[in-house]
């Protein structure tokens, strides 16, 4: 385990509104961990969920702010997809998103606030290595398990990241939130909350 995943001190969360990340922000206040929550709009619909991150935000008492990235991830993200998709590949948005937008933008904007680590509500592990590298490792519930879109982060991102639920299921983290009483803006458990699977630019 990463020395610094035991050191408790300012960390800069990820945070989408939903149960996963919600869960990992109760855990790492639990912890002694200062969060400071970060919700990243990638595109027109994620701004729905914003009341969301800040009824949470508002319960566990972190502070929180957003970014809009849409122009990033347009460029990066949906073009790629667009690209790929027409020319009869298969591509997957997560392990483009992941490395050029998601913990790109973690890590640049907590190097601006000075916050040392990162960290996401992810099913995954972060190994440290005995010559000073980092390697990310499969998460506990390996039915959740979500390292295989994560393969292509950096040295720099895997050094500084953290993911607290990498040793928990989800019916544990499940819990957890039902435990936490974690809500949504319109009062609803988050954990009764159907799992988002889909594609998230595009509207079901």
């Amino acid at each position: 385990m990463p020395d610094h995943a035991v050191n408790p001190g300012r960390v800069l969360l990820g945070m989408s509104g939903g149960m996963d990340s919600s869960v990992a922000a109760f855990l790492l206040r639990s912890k002694g961990w200062e969060v400071l929550g970060l919700t990243l709009i990638t595109h027109d619909q994620a701004g729905e969920s914003l009341e969301d991150v800040q009824a949470v935000a508002h319960r566990l008492r972190i502070s929180w702010r957003s970014h809009d990235v849409r122009q990033l991830f347009q460029k990066t993200v949906v073009d790629d997809f667009v690209e790929n998709y027409t020319n009869g590949r298969t591509p997957n948005p997560c392990v483009i998103c992941n490395p050029l937008v998601k913990f790109e933008m973690l890590s640049e904007i907590a190097a601006q606030l000075e916050v040392p680590i990162i960290a996401t509500g992810h099913y995954a592990k972060i190994h440290a290595l005995d010559n000073g590298r980092f390697c990310l490792g499969k998460g506990f519930d390996t039915d959740k398990d979500q390292s295989y879109f994560m393969y292509r982060l950096s040295q720099k991102q895997l050094s500084q990241l953290i993911f607290p639920l990498g040793e928990l299921s989800k019916s544990m983290v499940r819990k957890v939130a039902q435990e936490a009483d974690l809500k949504s803006a319109d009062g609803v458990f988050l954990a009764d909350k159907p799992e988002s699977q889909d594609c998230c630019f595009i509207p079901t």
